[in-house]
C-alpha cells in the first residue's frame, strides 16, 4: 500500500534530483539562453505593439490564455505525454516560458490585430502554428522540452480551442458590463474595437447677428 509519507519521500527526492539537474546541465545551457532570449524578444515586441488604451481588456485575454494552457500542460505532464528538461528556474513542471508568456503573448497579438471571429480564427491558428511548427521543435533539438506518444498537431487543435474559448469570454464579460452600464445595444461597440468610438463634437451654433 502506498501511504503519504512514502509519496513525501518520493516528493522530496525528486525535489533534490531536480535541482541538481537544474545545476549541473540546465541553468546557463543553451536551452536556457534560448529560453531567455525568446521572452526577452517577445516581451519587447509585445509591449512595443500592444494598444495602451486596450490593457486592462487585452491582459485580461492573456490570462485566460495562460490558465487554460497551464491547466493543459498539467495535464500532459501529469500524463507523461511531455517532460521539461531545461527550465528557466527550477520549478516543475517549469511551464512559465511557454504557459505564462509565449502563448498569451502570441495570441494576445492575434487577439488585438482581428476584429472578426474569421480573421481571429486565421490569427490564433497562425499562432498555432508558430508553436508546433517551429517553437516547440527548437525547444526539442534544445533539450528544453521532449513530447512521448504525443503528436503536437493535437496541440494545435487544444490551443486554438482555448483561443476561441477565451475570446467568447472576453467579449461575453465585456458586453454583460456595458448592458450593466445602460448600453441597450453594445454589439456596435464589439467590433472593431470593444471599446466605443468617440463621436465627434457638435459644432457650436454661431448666435445670429443682430441688425
Amino acid at each position: 500500500m502506498v501511504t503519504d509519507a512514502m509519496l513525501l519521500d518520493a516528493r522530496i527526492l525528486f525535489n533534490q534530483l531536480s535541482l541538481q539537474h537544474y545545476l549541473q546541465s540546465e541553468v546557463f545551457s543553451r536551452g536556457w539562453w534560448f529560453i531567455v532570449g525568446m521572452l526577452v524578444v517577445l516581451y519587447y515586441t509585445w509591449w512595443r505593439l500592444l494598444d495602451k488604451s486596450r490593457f486592462m481588456e487585452i491582459l485580461l485575454f492573456g490570462s485566460f490564455m495562460a490558465v487554460s494552457n497551464a491547466f493543459m500542460d498539467n495535464i500532459g505532464t501529469s500524463a507523461s505525454r511531455w517532460m521539461y528538461f531545461t527550465r528557466l528556474v527550477p520549478l516543475s513542471p517549469g511551464p512559465f516560458p511557454i504557459d505564462y508568456s509565449v502563448v498569451p503573448i502570441l495570441f494576445m497579438v492575434a487577439y488585438q490585430y482581428t476584429n472578426s471571429w474569421r480573421s481571429y480564427l486565421v490569427g490564433i491558428s497562425i499562432a498555432g502554428g508558430l508553436l508546433t511548427a517551429i517553437i516547440f521543435p527548437i525547444m526539442t533539438s534544445l533539450n528544453i522540452k521532449h513530447h512521448y506518444n504525443f503528436h503536437l498537431y493535437t496541440y494545435f487543435f487544444m490551443v486554438v480551442g482555448a483561443g476561441l474559448i477565451a475570446r467568447y469570454l472576453i467579449l461575453s464579460i465585456i458586453k454583460r458590463q456595458l448592458n450593466e452600464e445602460g448600453v441597450k445595444k453594445p454589439e456596435p461597440m464589439l467590433s472593431p474595437r470593444l471599446a466605443p468610438s468617440m463621436r465627434p463634437l457638435e459644432k457650436e451654433k454661431k448666435p445670429d447677428r443682430q441688425l
